[in-house]
């Protein structure tokens, strides 16, 4: 019997850390996963080549191709569907608002103009706070504020932007992001 898991990742403005996020989820995932496949997906050419780029690798997409990034994991612009096999799909949303899917998580920094967005956006089933020192807002006041509990926290760190804009941040995962998600990991029996 085959399983599919669909994640959505989305942000309500851009610099939030939705590509970064979605970029590591599913490389902890597919690096570990050993009886399915992991599909890193975003819906448009443009948010596939952004992933490309965060991940250092030049090159054009072209729609519907499926780039094999690893051992049983896969990029592409549309989630995979096989019901034969157990499946982790991961989609990179950007600031476009998923309408359906098992999961829609809202990436968020603790700054005003992306919380209220947020208020006047989708209905997130979780969110992810990419904690930064210094901000005026606290997780209590978003979590007040959106009626819902932060489900992952990530430590703002330096280290993640460098390697993300170095195309190096799947070399070698930074601390922070594979803190963050080690509930997600253990759900996936990973």
């Amino acid at each position: 019997m085959s399983n599919t898991t669909n994640r959505i990742f989305y942000a309500t403005t851009g610099g939030q850390g939705v590509t970064t996020v979605a970029i590591t989820l599913a490389y902890a995932i597919g690096n570990a996963l050993f009886d399915g496949r992991v599909r890193l997906w975003a819906p448009t050419i443009e948010g596939v080549n952004d992933i490309l780029i965060t991940l250092g690798m030049e090159r054009d997409y072209q729609a519907g191709d499926e780039i094999t990034l690893g051992m049983g994991f896969t990029l592409a612009d549309h989630p995979e569907v096989n019901p034969y096999m157990n499946i982790y799909n991961i989609a990179d949303y950007g600031q476009d608002t998923p309408t359906s899917y098992d999961q829609a998580t809202l990436v968020l920094r603790p700054h005003y103009l992306p919380l209220r967005k947020a208020v006047k956006s989708h209905r997130p089933e979780s969110v992810v706070l990419v904690k930064d020192n210094g901000a005026a807002l606290t997780q209590r006041d978003i979590e007040d504020v959106l009626g819902i509990e932060i489900s992952e926290v990530i430590e703002y760190d330096p280290q993640i932007a460098r390697a993300a804009d170095a195309g190096t941040l799947t070399l070698r995962v930074p601390n922070a992001l594979k803190h963050a998600f080690k509930n997600e990991l253990r759900s996936a029996n990973v």
